[in-house]
């Protein structure tokens, strides 16, 4: 290809080093700029960073009667909340991976159980897929309050 039907690019402006923008300043300036924006921005005080709220963490404790073998187990239900939206649930100290929450019940599965808890009500309802059924109470325990990290 010819050079005629490419010609060499128009010499580009050079651009403010600050905003990267067409040229707005005049030459010889930018470094004056950029040491202006540097103290103010180094005596600015930073705001101050509002304290985080700590972690809560709810704790129930279920009696279960499993049927038809008429068993009773207790459970144990631990919800860890950062401000209002619940980070972690455990059952009986187990991490449960995935859970939904509609209004005041609790919907979740663990070891081919599945799981309903009203967490308002203080009822469990569970079900092994048809070969037996759970149902039980649940009582509030004391809260816990951690710190909440960095």
């Amino acid at each position: 290809m010819s050079r005629a039907l490419h010609p060499s690019p128009r010499p580009r402006a050079a651009r403010c080093p600050l905003c990267l923008y067409r040229p707005h300043w005049r030459p010889g300036t930018a470094p004056l700029a950029a040491a202006l924006l540097a103290t103010a921005l180094h005596l600015t005080p930073a705001p101050a960073r509002a304290q985080a709220p700590a972690d809560e963490t709810l704790s129930w404790r279920c009696q279960v009667v499993y049927m038809p073998a008429r068993s009773t187990w207790v459970r144990g239900l631990a919800l860890r909340l950062e401000g209002r939206r619940i980070a972690e649930m455990r059952i009986d100290a187990q991490p449960v991976h995935t859970f939904a929450v509609e209004g005041t019940l609790l919907l979740t599965s663990m070891d081919n159980e599945r799981i309903a808890i009203d967490v308002a009500g203080g009822q469990w309802t569970s079900d092994f897929r048809g070969a037996a059924t759970g149902r039980g109470r649940c009582e509030r325990e004391p809260v816990a309050t951690t710190p909440a990290g960095p």
